[in-house]
């Protein structure tokens, strides 16, 4: 995804790149420029070529590889909504030290899953975090909802949902309930268990 200012004069102001492992040296991209080892997508949707150029195939061959080999990848890739490459974007955005989180509270405030409370003695709000990590902010979205495709994520997600949350609050929610399952199984090297991390919901007798 290129982000910026926009073109100014032939240029992109301000080009950023949330991919892997790319360079920032720009090259020309029609009237702007991009980061050097982005493909333009409209190059291989040409008439004669199907695919992405080698190249791209290559990257994220070897992206897949350094993911696999890291300690951590195992736990990582069980997790529903978490495959190879949005893993290894989760991965890269917490890193590997484990101290550095002082709980899954402190770890759900960094990615902006954990909603902020204002309370006052005539009010009482609660609003979604701005100030958090923005790529594990949006690689959290789109893990949250890939894993609405399972059955017990979804199950949660629709309960948010009836109880009136709308979508955006329902799936960060999900979102924070998965980052804090991840840190548990991170700090204690245990693999992911549906059982356990969403356990059924207690009817309360009447």
């Amino acid at each position: 995804m290129l982000q910026g200012r926009g073109c100014v004069g032939g240029h992109l102001g301000d080009a950023r790149s949330s991919g892997f492992g790319q360079s920032s040296e720009p090259t020309t991209w029609g009237n702007c420029r991009r980061p050097k080892g982005l493909w333009d997508i409209r190059q291989w949707r040409s008439p004669g070529r199907s695919t992405p150029p080698a190249s791209a195939s290559l990257s994220s061959r070897r992206r897949r590889e350094r993911h696999s080999s890291h300690p951590d990848a195992d736990i990582i890739t069980r997790f529903p909504g978490l495959s190879v490459l949005p893993g290894a974007r989760v991965l890269a955005e917490i890193g590997g030290d484990r101290e550095r989180f002082a709980d899954a509270r402190a770890m759900k405030a960094y990615a902006g899953a954990a909603p902020v409370t204002r309370a006052s003695a005539r009010s009482h709000v609660v609003v979604a975090r701005t100030v958090n990590n923005q790529r594990l902010a949006s690689a959290g979205h789109m893990w949250a909802f890939t894993a609405l495709w399972t059955q017990a994520p979804r199950a949660h997600y629709d309960r948010r949902r009836a109880g009136g949350e709308r979508y955006t609050a329902a799936l960060r929610n999900l979102f924070n309930k998965l980052l804090g399952c991840l840190y548990h199984c991170l700090r204690n090297r245990m693999p992911y268990d549906v059982e356990r991390a969403f356990t059924a919901p207690v009817a309360l007798a009447a």
